[in-house]
């Protein structure tokens, strides 16, 4: 077993990845990503993958085609290829996300 150590990582503005480099597989990935207080950032998964996202701390905004929502700690969801959601800080304080990703059931498509 490989222990993959994110603590130096944590409370560090952007995203780490734990993917194909530190796991040597594509079947799956995760990341642990902090969004600064006003940052906005666009999620897709992109073509024959999908993801989880779930709020760890803080509180969030997202907005896809259907509406807005209001994101509270321990609050996830799920997307599928090309679907997008833009999830927007506007709270004072950091927030920290976790996002699971494999591929789709109907893609296995090979990324390197």
């Amino acid at each position: 077993m490989k222990i993959i150590n994110l603590k130096e990582t944590l409370y560090r503005p952007g995203e780490y990845l734990v993917g194909a480099e530190q796991t040597q597989s594509h079947a799956c990935y995760f990341i642990y990503g902090v969004l600064k207080p006003g940052e906005e950032r666009e999620f897709s998964p992109g073509e024959g993958h999908e993801e989880i996202f779930c709020l760890i701390e803080g509180t969030l905004t997202a907005s896809d085609p259907e509406g807005n929502y209001n994101l509270q700690k321990g609050n996830c969801f799920h997307l599928k290829g090309e679907e997008k959601v833009t999830i927007k800080n506007e709270s004072a304080k950091p927030a920290i996300y976790v996002m699971a990703g494999g591929h789709s059931d109907e893609g296995h498509h090979h990324h390197h």
